[in-house]
């Protein structure tokens, strides 16, 4: 009996061989490791969640979807919008919306929709001699004479002295490609002139008298080049450019006179009227005439969360004009114009251009919209404002928070 106690306390006291744990441990050591995963599987899970799905736009409210972005399911990355109604030809009086977006093939298209007769197809855009374009575009503007398409410091025209002829073109181009009735068509350009900024979007503004084409160059904050404190304690660090629309000369523009290159041959120039200093990251800008109230809105978009569309009093009276200033006054120099000479070997500059700044001062509307908005166009009605996203392209999908696939309008004035 004693000898039976004794091999069982041997039993119970019997050493564990070196290198093994216990069963009860590695249990324990199982679960904790088996708890750690799952925290981070569901730490993962709730950050997708809140990132995709947490977020919202209670702006977007005062927005109503308008078309379908086109192209998007044929691998276009939307890149401009313009809004415009024929006054003669087959298409006078129909509102059109014309979207510009770049191909994966390295070519740039036009989609035309009718306001009422629906998508009517696209035309692709080439160069003077039929190439396709292949720099890509950062937005698009229309007049009865002039199609204007930003690109790199690049503005690509495309002119012509007869009335709607321009815009009837790419309308009947477009039908007849989306009808298959003849070899695929293009518009070509007629010409192309130095930008005087990084072309990043442009627009066109319809006045009571005279029209204006703005170009706008989208710079980071960081980039002192354009750095400005403004009155209202703002810092702006871009620059948008306007011309004086004129259809019956070159690029339907207002040129400057007796320019030369600096080989000494005589060149065609637009002339710059008057110029902006805006905020950072601006990639769209529009201008409102509705009742009397001018209104400048800046779309501004700042990466995979959110855009913000800011909306400035424009009017002569109470707004940014009241705080113009000339160029020399507020950069400390005269401006350059981009490659362009009075006389040969001598630099074409001008201190004297006013330069409007816009800032918290005159800002009326701030909305904050779905990440990466665009361009802006503005309606036939001089109230309405269209917006152009392109987080629903290919390359942009997976990290957005809200897809947008249409294009959304706003009447201004804005918000009670």
């Amino acid at each position: 009996m004693q000898a039976t106690m004794e091999n069982n306390d041997e039993q119970t006291n019997q050493a564990v061989p070196e290198g093994e744990a216990p069963a009860k441990n590695q249990h324990h050591g199982l679960i904790a490791a088996l708890t750690v995963i799952l925290s981070v599987i569901l730490a993962a899970v709730i950050f997708l969640v809140m990132w995709y799905w947490g977020d919202s736009y209670p702006d977007l409210k005062d927005f109503k979807e308008s078309i379908a972005i086109p192209g998007l399911d044929e691998g276009a990355t939307p890149a401009g919008i313009e809004v415009f109604k024929p006054t003669s030809g087959d298409y006078s009086g129909e509102e059109f919306i014309f979207t510009a977006a770049n191909m994966k093939d390295g070519t740039s298209r036009i989609y035309v929709t009718g306001k009422t007769r629906g998508y009517c197809g696209y035309v692709t855009l080439a160069y003077e001699n039929g190439d396709p374009f292949t720099e890509g575009v950062n937005g698009i503007a229309l007049d009865n004479y002039t199609m204007w398409v930003a690109s790199g410091t690049t503005v690509y025209v495309d002119h012509s002295s007869t009335n709607n002829a321009v815009i009837n073109s790419i309308i009947s181009r477009a039908i007849e490609n989306e009808a298959e009735e003849y070899e695929m068509q293009s518009v070509e350009f007629t010409g192309s002139f130095a930008a005087n900024c990084n072309a990043d979007f442009i627009f066109l503004y319809y006045g009571t008298s005279t029209n204006y084409l703005y170009v706008g160059e989208t710079r980071a904050a960081k980039d002192a080049t354009r750095k400005v404190e403004t009155s209202g304690g703002d810092t702006n660090n871009a620059l948008m450019i306007a011309y004086q629309e004129s259809t019956g000369q070159t690029y339907g523009l207002v040129n400057l006179s007796d320019t030369y290159d600096k080989d000494g041959n005589e060149v065609t120039a637009p002339k710059i009227t008057s110029m902006y200093c805006i905020p950072s990251s601006i990639t769209g800008a529009a201008v409102t005439d509705s009742a009397g109230t001018n209104e400048l809105a800046l779309i501004q978009d700042n990466g995979y969360k959110s855009s913000t569309m800011l909306v400035y009093d424009f009017s002569s009276s109470t707004g940014m004009t009241k705080s113009s200033q000339k160029y020399n006054a507020l950069y400390g120099g005269s401006f350059r114009f981009d490659g362009l000479y009075g006389k040969a070997g001598s630099a074409y500059t001008d201190g004297t251009i006013k330069v409007y700044t816009a800032d918290s001062a005159h800002l009326d509307y701030t909305y904050t919209l779905p990440a990466l908005a665009g361009e802006l166009a503005v309606g036939a009605n001089d109230e309405t404002i269209y917006v152009l996203f392109k987080s629903g392209a290919s390359g942009y999908k997976a990290k957005v928070r809200q897809i947008t696939r249409e294009v959304y309008r706003i009447d201004l004035p804005g918000k009670d």
